[in-house]
């Protein structure tokens, strides 16, 4: 009895041990899982695993490649034992892909997907090639309208109508006047040639080019024509000498002040006209070939959000930098209402037509064949 007993107990044990075996055993592959080629990465599709996971570069979640059902039960039908599977394209599919009723070979990226990796769309549109160059710069006066009186006589300043820069000034309008008793000498010299000529008219023709000599002297050291007439009818020499602005504008530097003493050579007082700026602006050598003198340029400036000035190419410098293998251009632009002042930033942006540029096409030609060998 106690044998019987036993066995029964051995028995059950062991069908107890064959059922637990036989939940624990994996499953054969189902229908589905016969139909996966293999399994990648939306990010890298070069990872190819025959088991999914994770992937080793971006640790995403493999997603499964199907084969080609069609064209393999297609050759198997044939009796063609050759067929292969084909690779599905270089994107996989996603699992919910056959869900929504793609066809075999064909994938779909979910929305998720499409976010991770920014996929955009666009409407294919015929238009012609553009190319956007951009850059910064800075404002500079234009050297032609700056003007710089220096002393060329020596002297005192007696009187100083401008003493700061910022200061607005109108063409003929005195800035400095200066003592000198050179200048004194120089018109009694002029004066007194003067009054010879019209005392001897038989000597005109000796006295004529010492009156010329005379007049030069004076025009060298800034004595203007019209004083020079005035000094012709009076026939008195005067010791004082006023310099007055050549043009509108404003004061750009007083390096001198009220009494000082002045010699041949000393900066005494700078105008410049801001009417007109110049932009320097840096290109990179790559785009230099595409810029021409006279084409017109966009600007704007932090200084004014929202604001666009038009301007143009008038230099290329040809000298490149070799460390920042990049040339200066400058860039012409009207200042109209006085609002643009030197030292200012600029962004500056360049549109070059395709169509139109050949320097462009032959530009995107070349990379067309650099690509084309690189492939």
């Amino acid at each position: 009895m106690k044998s019987i007993l036993k066995l029964r107990t051995l028995t059950l044990g062991l069908l107890v041990i064959v059922a637990i075996g036989a939940c624990n055993k994996p499953a054969g592959n189902t229908g589905a899982d016969s139909n996966i080629d293999y399994y990648t990465c939306t990010m890298h599709p070069s990872v190819h695993s025959k088991t999914p996971g994770k992937c080793p570069i971006c640790s995403m979640d493999l997603v499964p490649v199907f084969k080609k059902v069609a064209s393999t039960n297609a050759g198997a039908a044939k009796g063609d034992t050759s067929a292969k599977p084909e690779r599905a394209p270089t994107l996989a599919e996603s699992p919910s892909a056959n869900a929504q009723g793609n066809k075999p070979g064909e994938f779909s990226v979910p929305i998720e997907r499409q976010q991770q990796i920014g996929v955009t769309y666009a409407s294919a549109k015929r238009r012609p090639i553009q190319l956007s160059i951009r850059s910064v710069g800075v404002l500079e006066p234009d050297q032609g309208k700056i003007f710089e009186y220096v002393a060329r006589v020596d002297g005192y300043i007696q009187d100083l109508k401008v003493t700061s820069p910022g200061e607005q000034v109108a063409a003929g309008q005195p800035l400095v006047t200066i003592y000198s008793p050179d200048l004194r000498s120089t018109e009694q010299e002029l004066a007194n040639l003067l009054s010879e000529r019209d005392r001897s008219g038989s000597s005109r023709a000796t006295l004529d080019p010492l009156i010329e000599s005379a007049k030069q002297r004076l025009r060298q050291w800034n004595v203007s024509d019209q004083e020079i007439d005035s000094l012709e009818k009076s026939r008195k020499a005067s010791d004082t000498l006023v310099l007055r602005s050549p043009f509108s504008g404003i004061v750009e530097e007083v390096p001198v002040k009220q009494g000082a003493s002045v010699k041949a050579g000393d900066r005494l007082v700078g105008v410049m006209n801001l009417s007109g700026l110049w932009l320097w602006a840096d290109f990179y050598e790559n785009e230099v070939g595409l810029l021409r003198i006279g084409q017109q340029v966009e600007i704007t400036l932090p200084a004014f959000p929202g604001k666009k000035f038009q301007g143009q190419i008038g230099a290329i410098d040809p000298k490149l930098d070799a460390m920042k293998r990049s040339t200066r251009v400058r860039i012409d632009l009207g200042n109209p209402e006085d609002q643009l002042r030197p030292g200012m930033f600029a962004n500056v942006e360049l549109e070059i037509d395709g169509v139109k540029d050949s320097q462009f096409r032959w530009t995107l030609c070349c990379q067309r064949e650099r690509v084309r060998w690189f492939l």
